[in-house]
């Protein structure tokens, strides 16, 4: 559990735009949609922290994320190098990918 980890630090609202890259505003609407950390706020005061373990769990998933739909692209390129690359140049989502989510 991230609230029992040992050494666990509060970041305030700079530092986690510059470890995320991640403004106020867009953040909130994460925050919103459940898919970024929510803040806490240390005896009622007014000023937003988060924990750093929580922070370095959402940027992990952003990674894992990022790589899986790498991974994606560079296998519906393998498979079909020729209309990927057409589809890519006019544009369109390639057949493979339409495929696929119509699966």
């Amino acid at each position: 559990n991230a609230l029992t980890q040992k050494n666990d630090r509060l970041l305030r609202d700079a530092e986690v735009q510059k470890l995320t890259g991640i403004g106020k505003t867009k953040r909130g609407d994460l925050m919103r949609d459940g898919k970024f950390p929510q803040p806490i706020k240390i005896c009622g005061g007014r000023t937003n922290y988060w924990l750093a373990s929580e922070i370095d769990q959402f940027i992990a998933a952003q990674v894992e994320q990022h790589r899986a739909e790498q991974a994606e692209k560079l296998a519906q390129l393998a498979s079909d190098p020729f209309n990927v690359l057409m589809s890519a140049l006019a544009g369109k989502p390639s057949q493979n990918s339409q495929g696929a989510n119509n699966a």
